[in-house]
């Protein structure tokens, strides 16, 4: 079976096994589905198939020099478009999309793009990179102009909702009188934002959510995570190996010690403590830190009403199971679905820049409110 780098996705490898073993290979794909399962992954590992020069049905055979191109990013037939942030006095009509950016921002998109070609289950994060530039698409449809050099000439469009309207239409013209020999592989998370007569022009590939055990599985093999710390990061991925990943951090360990800490300076009255967390958080001006401890508060909510209802089976936190046992046998009555709701809201409040000490002070209030609950 092709593509045996990828993860999950048997029935996407299939089709496109199948297509590239018949011939059939269509002048543009969307691969769609939710954050995280693949879609560039897939896309950049049938590109290498495309250009093989010793493809088999085992899939592009990584060893010859078309490969080793496509590996360091040098193939001239593969294309990797993504978002990029705006240069100084940039013109879309007369300026290519890199000429104008500052040294820093330029070595940092080639240090972005080498992470995702070293790893497709990257997600690059480029500083200022909002959406893809009409520039981008211009520079693509110039290339391709040129007569190619032997095997197929594949685009990939990152997160092709990206595009702008300019770059849409821009693309959508090369759709429709598509220059020969070349495949144009577009990757989405949210299709609706895309025009429908470009996905017209395209052959919709569903990429499938992955199973908690083919999550959990790659976590081991691919970043050496112990089996049961990477059973839990597959729960909270639900279904996407990127969302999963991201939980594999000291600040997400330290989240959950410091959302069980609180709940229990909450429980005890303990305000002094409640008043320290708060101060000591806003102190930190790390937003993605303080998510990350709300997240810790909704699964713990979300686990103690699922072992409440018998449903042990669904638990995220399965090391907490004892603990989770304890908090129910002691507050019996508390009302999870209460807290979970003003758990979100607090997230939004967070996203909206509200002071983080009144975020703080005002949850554990509502979270007492919820655990004495009658």
């Amino acid at each position: 079976m092709a593509f045996s780098s990828i993860i999950g996705q048997e029935r996407t490898k299939r089709l496109l096994t199948a297509a590239w073993k018949s011939g059939t290979i269509t002048g543009a794909y969307l691969f769609y589905g939710i954050s995280g399962v693949g879609k560039d992954a897939l896309a950049m590992e049938f590109a290498k198939l495309l250009n093989c020069e010793n493809s088999s049905d085992a899939g592009a055979c990584g060893t010859c020099h078309s490969c080793k191109r496509a590996a360091a990013m040098q193939h001239p037939n593969i294309k990797f478009i993504c978002a990029l942030p705006l240069g100084k006095n940039e013109d879309a009509r007369r300026d290519d999309p890199i000429s104008k950016l500052e040294p820093d921002t330029l070595q940092a998109v080639k240090d972005e793009l080498q992470k995702k070609w070293a790893d497709p289950y990257y997600t690059i994060a480029i500083p200022k990179a909002r959406e893809i530039k009409l520039s981008s698409v211009r520079e693509i449809k110039k290339e391709l102009s040129f007569s190619s050099q032997g095997g197929k000439r594949v685009v990939i469009i990152s997160h092709a909702e990206d595009m702008n309207t300019q770059s849409q239409n821009a693309l959508l013209k090369t759709l429709e009188e598509p220059p020969t020999n070349t495949v144009f592989i577009l990757t989405s998370s949210a299709r609706n934002m895309l025009k429908a007569t470009i996905l017209s022009r395209c052959q919709l590939v569903r990429c499938d959510a992955l199973n908690t055990e083919e999550i959990a599985r790659a976590l081991v093999e691919r970043e050496g995570i112990p089996s049961g710390t990477a059973e839990l990061y597959a729960r909270l991925g639900a279904g996407s190996y990127a969302d999963a990943l991201r939980h594999n951090t000291e600040e997400f360990a330290e989240a959950r010690k410091t959302a069980v800490d609180f709940l229990r300076f909450i429980a005890m009255k303990k305000y002094d403590e409640i008043y320290a967390a708060a101060e000591g958080m806003a102190r930190l001006r790390d937003r993605t830190a303080i998510e990350e401890f709300i997240v810790s508060l909704s699964i713990w909510f979300r686990d103690a009403e699922a072992l409440r209802s018998g449903g042990r089976d669904a638990l995220l936190e399965t090391d907490m199971e004892e603990t989770l046992a304890k908090f129910n046998e002691r507050y019996p009555h508390t009302r999870c679905d209460v807290a979970v709701k003003r758990l979100n809201a607090a997230s939004n409040q967070v996203r909206q820049n509200v002071n983080i000490q009144i975020i703080i002070r005002s949850l554990a209030a509502d979270l007492h409110a919820a655990l004495e609950a009658a």
